[in-house]
Formats: C-alpha cells, structure tokens, sequence
C-alpha cells in the first residue's frame, strides 16, 4: 500500500475493502453508511438548533443560518464501498461564530475501555476515512471524551485537495493520558467530523489532546455552510488500535454483524408492503385493546422508554378474529425489557377479549421504532 505523508499526523493512502476483515476492530459502527433503518435512503432535513439520529449510528448537529440542508444515504462511493453520507446545503448563509455543522458517532464505554484512556497506558489509536466535497480545503475532526460537556478533546485538520473526487485520509491519535474516560455503556468517546464551525470553536491546539471539548483547527474551511448547493460526503469511516490505518472492515465483520450493532441502539419493524406484520404475538385485554410483544433481534444498550410510530392510526391493524381491525388511535408503548417490547393497539371495538393474534401495517408508512442511542 502506497503512502504519501500529508502532514505529522494525516496521511493519505490507496485504503479500501480488502482482506483480511476483522470483527471488532473498527469501533465505528456502520462506517460505509450502508444500514439506514430510519430513512431507506431517504433525505433528511437538518434543521438549525437541533440534532438527531439518521443513518444508523450517525448523528448530525447544526446551528446556522443555511436553509434547505439535507443528509441521505447515497450510492456515489469510492470503489470497493457502495455507500456514503452525502451532506448537502440547499441556501448558503455567512457562518457566525456559534455555528456548526456536523456529523458525530458516540461510541460507549464498552467499546473504548480496552482503549485504557485516562490511564499511563492509554494506547494509540487510527482513524480513517475517504471524503469527498465540492469545496476544496482544509476540514476538521474532533474526538471528546463525551457526548456533551466534554472536558477532553483532539483535534486534528484534514486537506481536501481537490474538488469532487474521492480522497483517502488518515489521522493518528495518541492515547490521551489525563481525564476522566467511563468504561460502562454510557458514552466515552464521540467522533465529530465538520462540515463547518465558526470561531467560538475553533483552535490553535491540534493534534494533541486538551482540557475542554468541541473544538476544530483553526484552519478549517467553512464555506460548505456559506455556498449553496455545497456538498461534502463521508464513507470507510474506521478508527483502530495502533499507529497504521490498516483496510476497512465493518465493525460487525459481516453485514449482518453490522446490522445487529446497529440494533443494539436502535430497532425498527417497518413494512415491506402494505400488509406487514410488526408484532406476531397479541392479546386482546378488552374489546378496544390488545397488546402485542415483539421479540428484539439483539440485547439493545439499554431498555427502551418509548416507543417511535407514525401519527395516522390508519397505519395499523389487528388481526384477532376473522377479518382485521384498523386502529382507532397510534399504537403506544406499554413495556420493554432489554429483550422485549409490548405495544398497546387501540380499537374503536370488536376485539374478543382473551383472544390472541397479530398486528399488521395498514399501509406502506406504519412501523415501529424504539431507541437505545446514547
């Protein structure tokens, strides 16, 4: 593998797919952006002052003044990926210096402690990836100690050197010695790269770790926010242990590995027609409702509290006796284990109460989501 040294610390190489593929190894979950339960590929609307979950594991925060910004799952990959995040401003507006634009992966304790962070033996780890943008540049990374109030960070600057074309980089991190770093399922790191920032979090401090949290080279282009039309993708996202980006892999090894890391933060039955069936176990407590359990494919972080649906209660049918129900309101959550969720089904009437059965989507739109993002 051919290697050309960019700068200390980023290095810019031929990475793609290749053998050998190792579980495990990448702590970045969902790196080639190819699992998208809550969107199938669709758009996503960032909006200024907020923040959320898109593609698996992916989260995005912005504060600005652009309008029309939108993220989706997108085909356009370097060879040997089928994926990336593309982020795309809609109309341009000048960058104050409280505004932001990024994408972030919280990783857990659980994933990181092996890491020994905070400790004389905290070891060295490598992130990799490939980006593309409209706009050449230099471009930033931080990683913190936490999902929020961070008190320990690094960042470190990257160069796009030219416009629309796919380029490999990479960045070593050298274990952080100091700080507070948890080792339970809560977050310990959170990966954030930049779309743009303004100057309130901007730095002169790179590639070396420091006592307080989102912060970006000072260097770095903010002109994606400023231009519309902008763009600017990610895919083969990895972060390892040691000092050399080795090849991508996933970090479930498999898909379907990734898919059930995925899961562990997030499930969604969503319907493949319009008669799907989203729970295959239901009890009719009354005439007007049944609840219905649904088994998770893998053990989630945490137990969830709510429950994600659509707002049309048309979405939705029970099936308890000859002949199917339509619900009268949204179906709610009722319970959940780490294992298991009940859902609650609301009928106008009709249910045989002791009756078992299922539900089902009442058209393509019904689903249901639960959540155990950090």
């Amino acid at each position: 593998m051919s290697r050309a040294q960019l700068t200390s610390t980023v290095e810019q190489n031929g990475g793609g797919v290749i053998a050998p593929v190792v579980a495990g190894k990448n702590r970045i979950i969902n790196g080639q952006f190819e699992i998208d339960q809550r969107n199938s590929g669709a758009s996503i609307s960032v909006t200024n002052g907020n923040s959320a979950y898109g593609v698996d594991r992916w989260l995005w925060e912005y504060g600005g003044s652009a309008t029309g910004v939108t993220l989706q799952q997108v085909s356009d990959a370097p060879a040997g990926f089928l994926n990336s995040l593309k982020l795309t401003v809609g109309t341009g507006a000048s960058v104050g210096a409280g505004n932001y634009l990024d994408i972030e992966q919280p990783i857990d304790g659980l994933t990181w402690s092996d890491t020994a962070y905070g400790t004389a033996n905290a070891k060295t780890t490598t992130l990799s990836f490939w980006v593309k943008s409209s706009i050449a540049g230099i471009y930033g990374v931080c990683l913190q100690n936490a999902k929020s109030g961070a008190t320990r960070s690094f960042s470190a600057p990257y160069t796009i050197n030219s416009a629309n074309t796919w380029e490999y980089k990479t960045i070593t991190v050298p274990g952080d010695t100091s700080g507070t770093w948890v080792n339970t399922n809560t977050c310990a790191l959170n990966v954030i790269f930049a779309a743009g920032v303004g100057s309130n979090y901007l730095t002169s401090t790179i590639n070396s770790w420091k006592g307080s949290g989102f912060s970006f080279p000072n260097t770095t282009t903010n002109t994606i926010i400023s231009t519309s039309g902008a763009t600017i993708q990610w895919t083969g996202i990895q972060l390892e242990l040691g000092s050399v980006a080795t090849p991508f892999s996933r970090a479930g090894g498999t898909l379907q590995g990734e898919l059930a890391l995925c899961q562990r933060y997030y499930y969604r039955v969503f319907p493949n027609a319009s008669a799907s069936i989203l729970c295959p176990s239901l009890y009719c407590g009354s005439s007007t409702l049944a609840y219905g359990t649904l088994q998770f494919p893998t053990q989630m972080r945490i137990m969830p509290t709510a429950l994600e649906q659509t707002g049309t209660a048309s979405d939705y049918v029970v099936y308890a006796s000859i002949g199917g129900t339509t619900c009268s309101a949204i179906p709610t959550f009722y319970d959940a284990n780490y294992n298991s969720a009940v859902v609650k089904f609301t009928v106008a009437s009709g249910l045989n109460t002791g009756y078992s059965g299922y539900a089902r989507t009442g058209s393509t739109a019904g689903y249901l989501g639960w959540s155990a993002e950090l």
